[in-house]
């Protein structure tokens, strides 16, 4: 009685040309997905080489931002400065490789890289678009206006107004 084992396996010479073809497939996408990620690990080693250079120029940008848009109005450029810092501080977080703090939460270093990366990259698409903050408008004070600012209609205007 032939063993069901010995008819299922085929000898190495018997290989057939299916076998060849996803062998080639599977060699050729093992080898871009080395190469994707000696690619993501230049990108990062490129961007940790120069995180300093580009923490400066993002505070650069933020402290020229915020005072040609806000001059003259301290709280607007003061809090354009604060929430360009908080998204600041996490973008460089993840060039260093440190845990990475957004919100209320964060990653930390051992994290999934790719939600790191994500992560990385929202504040940065945050920091961006803080560029575009245009400030909040407000009314005149009370103590700005005048008295006659105050002063009731009157009736000749009452009657203005509803024959209008």
């Amino acid at each position: 009685m032939p063993n069901s084992l010995e008819g299922s396996r085929k000898p190495p010479f018997f290989r057939t040309a299916k076998s060849d073809q996803q062998m080639l497939i599977n060699s050729l996408l093992a080898g871009q997905r080395q190469s994707l990620m000696d690619k993501e690990s230049n990108v990062l080693a490129f961007l940790r080489r120069y995180r300093y250079l580009l923490l400066s120029l993002m505070i650069a940008a933020s402290l020229v931002n915020a005072f040609v848009r806000f001059a003259g109005d301290g709280t607007q450029v003061f809090g354009a400065l604060f929430v360009h810092g908080w998204f600041i501080q996490a973008v460089f977080a993840y060039f260093r490789g440190g845990w990475i703090g957004l919100g209320p939460g964060g990653l930390s270093k051992d994290a999934n890289p790719m939600g790191r990366a994500a992560l990385a990259a929202t504040a940065f698409a945050f920091y961006l678009l803080m560029f575009t903050y245009g400030g909040g408008t407000r009314d005149d004070s009370p103590n700005e206006r005048r008295a006659s600012d105050w002063t009731m209609p009157t009736r000749e205007e009452f009657r203005r107004a509803t024959e209008q």
